[in-house]
């Protein structure tokens, strides 16, 4: 009796699940197509032929000189000693 309870709740289960793994399969599939059709449609920009590129060695300085400021900016500080 238990055994056919256990039995009968596992194949619901099974059931529920292989619905589920259907309906996400759909989903996968019409998301792949949708994909397809914006990647068909998608031109890569018109790059400027002069491009300025920054060498490694000035990536390495600016980022140092980056890291080493405050992480945030004083606005309206009034310089002048109050009396």
């Amino acid at each position: 009796m238990r055994r056919d309870e256990s039995l009968n709740k596992h194949a619901a289960l099974l059931k529920y699940l292989e619905k589920k793994l259907a309906l996400a399969k759909g989903k996968v599939k019409r998301a792949e197509k949708a994909l397809a059709k914006v990647q068909e449609n998608l031109r890569p920009a018109d790059l400027p032929v002069d491009l300025e590129t920054i060498s490694d060695e000035e990536r390495s300085l600016l980022r140092k000189i980056g890291l080493s400021m405050k992480p945030f900016l004083l606005i309206g500080k009034n310089s002048r000693p109050s009396t």
